[in-house]
């Protein structure tokens, strides 16, 4: 079968274990926050004092989003979200930011009508298998961090995303085996079909 050896409920793809399987979720995650760990670490000193991370935050319309990163000094704001989708084609990175631009444009909205001279959501995407968004450039320049920083918080981000990647294909391996130990017989040896 296509279908994938951990989950089984959809084709197995680079794409679909590096960022869709659910036993990997864990794994996924765990690349989304070291990413995102990375740029809240880059941070200049004077942004630490208002910033919120993951933080619950309402929308015109009430609804109630958590995006990951917040600096909000009481009249402008700056919501990013990070997004690690997979590098599939030319336009992925680009999708995906526009993505949580929508998904947070309610939030910007609410901060001002609440009385924000500005409040601008600015997605942080950085591709499963290490591409760079360009648009993370406007991110980093609004979240103040110096141009002399940029260049290797984008090498140590690009780095932590493979890094990330290589865990959940590693994980999804040792799951694949585990699976595959599981319709052996008790001995060890395969089972008799």
């Amino acid at each position: 079968s296509a279908n994938c050896r951990v989950c089984r409920s959809e084709l197995e793809t680079v794409c679909h274990v590096t960022s869709h399987c659910r036993p990997m979720l864990q794994a996924i995650t765990a690349r989304h926050n070291l990413v995102l760990g990375r740029l809240s670490a880059a941070l200049p000193v004077r942004a630490r004092g208002s910033l919120s991370l993951g933080r619950e935050m309402r929308s015109v319309t009430g609804q109630a989003l958590k995006p990951d990163l917040v600096i909000n000094n009481g009249t402008d704001a700056v919501i990013v979200d990070v997004t690690c989708p997979f590098d599939g084609g030319p336009d992925a990175l680009e999708m995906a930011a526009q993505g949580k631009v929508e998904k947070y444009t309610g939030v910007a909205r609410a901060l001002l009508a609440a009385g924000h001279r500005s409040a601008v959501v600015r997605p942080f995407a950085i591709g499963a298998l290490g591409s760079w968004w360009p648009g993370n450039e406007a991110c980093l320049a609004d979240l103040g961090i110096p141009r002399s920083a940029r260049v290797l918080l984008r090498r140590l981000c690009v780095s932590d995303a493979i890094s990330g990647s290589d865990a959940i294909w590693t994980l999804f391996l040792n799951r694949e085996e585990q699976t595959s130990r599981q319709g052996e017989g008790s001995s060890g040896s395969p089972a008799i079909l």
